[in-house]
């Protein structure tokens, strides 16, 4: 997900329901996407449902309706408490595991985890632009049982590439109308400077 879009789900409001699942995209694509007190980043294709009196494939090719009384579903019973409880464990369990997924993508968006990527692809060079003008809030990994956090500052961002195996080589500054100012930092693959970082997702 690109920043810009970022930017505009923070600002789309919250689902008239207000309450945490899924909802159409907001940001216009045929996607849904999961709200639980602000839109994330986990999308997932629509399921299709069709209504309650729709016909079926039969009644769909003769053009006619079946005379035969539909049988209603079975009344399942009512959930016992314990039923109950565990189904909200589930829920819960399934929530966090839903939360997890969504901030190990993010992380992996951002400089740090672009690069720690290219590393383990075992790229000799990485390349990223930072708008030096508006830095967005970015999340850098801390060293093992460290927790991580949130930086607007250019240089802690660069830190958090280098630290995952990279020497900066060579950095330049352009300026573009729709921009502003931009740094383009090219950095080259170096083992002795990786330093084995936590796994913001976890924290």
């Amino acid at each position: 997900m690109t920043t810009l879009e970022r930017e505009r789900l923070r600002q789309v409001p919250a689902p008239q329901a207000q309450e945490s699942g899924w909802y159409p995209d907001p940001l216009g694509s045929t996607a849904e996407r999961y709200w639980d007190g602000q839109w994330m980043e986990l999308i997932r294709t629509p399921r299709l449902r069709l209504p309650a009196d729709a016909l079926t494939r039969e009644e769909a090719q003769t053009g006619l309706r079946s005379s035969l009384p539909r049988i209603p579903a079975p009344r399942l019973p009512a959930m016992s408490r314990e039923a109950r409880e565990q189904r909200a464990r589930e829920r819960e369990h399934l929530k966090q595991q839903m939360w997890v997924e969504a901030q190990r993508q993010a992380f992996f968006q951002s400089p740090a985890g672009r690069a720690r990527l290219a590393f383990e692809r075992g790229q000799d060079l990485f390349q990223y632009e930072l708008e030096i003008d508006q830095v967005q809030p970015t999340l850098i990994p801390g060293p093992l049982g460290a927790q991580p956090r949130v930086t607007q500052d250019p240089v802690d961002i660069l830190n958090s590439v280098v630290v995952e195996g990279w020497k900066l080589v060579d950095g330049k500054f352009f300026y573009a109308e729709s921009r502003g100012v931009f740094g383009c930092y090219l950095f080259k693959r170096s083992k002795k400077r990786r330093r084995q970082m936590s796994d913001p997702w976890q924290g």
